[in-house]
């Protein structure tokens, strides 16, 4: 059984500075001596977030209720000669280590296993006693670990692990652990950006199974941006792009969920756009633009206010509507080999061209090269599609181009795309 140390001490070379093929190196050598069921949560540790974005907001401890925890084990004292050192969630569990009594100390190493598991069964803590229930679950950890174990151990709890992990050093090392083609891996974390369960899938051969599905949001397709129309040729698609958030949905009858560029869900803000996706009664992913509405269209930097604040009350004097652009799967069939134009067509019986509203899904609206010409003149934004054009998760794509528009590259909740 692997222990946590061992992710410890690998966390703490990553801090240091280093050429990218030489990290990619130290984490396919520690992937290749995990046991296999441990690949995917090992990683998941590595890179702070235990659940994927879309199936939760992460540990649930925010640096409040790290210090009160390691304070009552530690005393007020060690955490006032952290907060006058430096203030850093690591440095603070060192502070504390020190200040603990030695009969606290226990001999063996915290398994990684138990790491994930209790950290995951503390982000499930919720109503009545909920407070009480996580520093319970701190407090074991804390007490059986081992001073560079609880350094990891406060910077994973609260979502600061000490590095940036990147996805394309993560993917290199995934393919150096297990002999995989580094373009497959790269595929599929697009098509399912999980890198645990893509890790998993590449010990266990079956990168190619990973495919776009229902509830998990793949990576978008990315947009080119430019100052003029391309020149015409046959075929292109021209649709109306206002300024709004480009969002990915996936409806199910009697389900609607809306996702981030980063893959974090904001259907909880938008109770009343939900129940109209869920009124098209089909299983479908949706791409498009999320616009927000007070009296007019709300600027960008609004919209995202609106959407941070999680939990939004119907009567809210703000609402917000979406224009949808694409269709990337229709019960039970993956559309994003076809060609735009197919999808558009596909599209087109689910929704109609009218303009948004509050509440409202609707289709985008589609132009002539004079209409989308006219548009750009006055100010507008034009999106050109191409009619022959391959929908591909994490590529820039030919056949998507923006022009004018930088709604895309904001400020989105949560981050903006980690391309």
């Amino acid at each position: 059984m692997a222990s946590y140390a061992q992710l410890a001490y690998l966390l703490s070379r990553l801090q240091e500075s280093g050429a990218r093929p030489e990290k990619a190196a130290r984490v396919a050598a520690f992937l290749r001596g995990l046991p296999p069921d441990q690949i995917c949560p090992g990683l998941r540790l590595l890179t702070g977030e235990l659940w994927p974005p879309w199936e939760s907001t992460g540990p649930g401890v925010g640096i409040g209720l790290l210090v009160r925890t390691l304070s009552s084990m530690a005393g007020r004292e060690a955490v006032s000669l952290w907060q006058a050192q430096s203030g850093e969630p690591g440095n603070l569990s060192g502070i504390v280590r020190q200040h603990l009594s030695q009969s606290a100390l226990c001999p063996e190493s915290l398994s990684l296993i138990t790491v994930y598991s209790e950290l995951r069964r503390l982000s499930m803590q919720w109503g009545p006693g909920s407070l009480s229930r996580k520093e319970s679950i701190l407090k074991g950890l804390f007490t059986n670990c081992t001073e560079l174990e609880a350094c990891y151990l406060a910077r994973t709890a609260v979502r600061s692990s000490g590095w940036q992990p990147d996805p394309r050093l993560l993917s290199a090392a995934i393919s150096r652990a297990f002999s995989v083609p580094e373009p497959n891996v790269w595929s599929a974390y697009c098509w399912q950006p999980d890198l645990g369960r893509v890790a998993q899938a590449a010990l266990s051969g079956e990168l190619s199974s990973l495919s776009l599905i229902p509830r998990v949001p793949c990576r978008e397709m990315r947009i080119t941006f430019c100052g003029q129309l391309p020149a015409q040729s046959g075929g292109q698609i021209y649709l109306a792009r206002r300024r709004g958030l480009r969002v990915q949905v996936h409806i199910s009858p009697g389900s609607a969920r809306i996702f981030t560029s980063r893959r974090w869900e904001v259907s909880s803000s938008l109770p009343i756009l939900a129940d109209a996706l869920r009124g098209i009664g089909r299983t479908a992913v949706l791409e498009g633009e999320l616009l927000g509405f007070r009296g007019g269209l709300l600027p960008l930097s609004e919209l995202v206010r609106f959407l941070n604040r999680r939990h939004q009350a119907r009567r809210s004097p703000a609402g917000a509507g979406l224009v949808v652009w694409d269709l990337l799967y229709l019960d039970g069939s993956d559309l994003t080999g076809r060609p735009y134009q197919d999808r558009w067509d596909r599209l087109a019986p689910l929704l109609y061209p009218t303009d948004p509203g509050p509440g409202q899904v609707v289709m985008a609206r589609r132009m002539t090269r004079a209409e989308a010409e006219q548009a750009l003149a006055s100010g507008g934004h034009v999106m050109v599609r191409d009619g022959g054009g391959l929908y591909l998760p994490g590529a820039r794509g030919a056949d998507a181009i923006v022009r004018g528009h930088e709604s895309d590259r904001c400020c989105l909740p949560a981050g903006g795309d980690d391309t």
